[in-house]
């Protein structure tokens, strides 16, 4: 889920908002793994997801069935395995760089590549232009060229598209 955001902190020397999702849903995973499935050994193999509702003023909220300590020591650790995961998600991609712009040529070329294509791409191999003619991108294909967003089009009225 990192590996988005490394890609672009490592390929582009930024980080936009577009890994947003990607942030939130490993840091969802890092919560579970310390607070539900007991795999960290900093704060053990308990359970601590059992968040209660209550009912605040206008609103509900939820209240901690742990102390301030706990929840300090969940916190710490959920840091500690997002910055391990994302150090090893850059590790990965700066360690198969040649690769992976390898893959991005391709993908600047065509709209999009299959499982298949992909492994070929990133272990070297030429694709054979045959093989997904469809999807490879003209000029002709751009939309400030056509008002076309690819090399499909939308089916008219007629008889023939209903």
């Amino acid at each position: 889920a990192l590996g988005g955001r490394a890609a672009e902190a490592l390929l582009l020397d930024d980080v936009c908002t577009g890994a947003t999702s990607d942030l939130q849903r490993a840091t969802d995973i890092a919560r579970s793994i310390v607070t539900e499935y007991g795999m960290s050994d900093e704060v053990g193999p308990v359970y601590l997801a059992g968040e209660q509702e209550v009912f605040i003023g206008k609103s509900w909220g939820q209240q901690r069935n742990y102390s301030e300590d706990v929840a300090a020591r969940v916190d710490t650790e959920i840091r500690r395995i997002m910055e391990e995961q994302s150090a090893r998600a850059t590790k990965v991609l700066d360690d198969n760089r040649e690769a992976v712009e390898r893959v991005v040529k391709v993908l600047l070329e065509r709209e999009q590549l299959t499982g298949d294509e992909f492994i070929k791409v990133f272990n070297g191999e030429e694709l054979d232009a045959s093989e997904s003619p469809e999807r490879l991108i003209t000029p002709d294909d751009a939309p400030e060229n056509s008002g076309k967003t690819g090399d499909t089009e939308a089916p008219s009225n007629s008889d023939e598209a209903k």
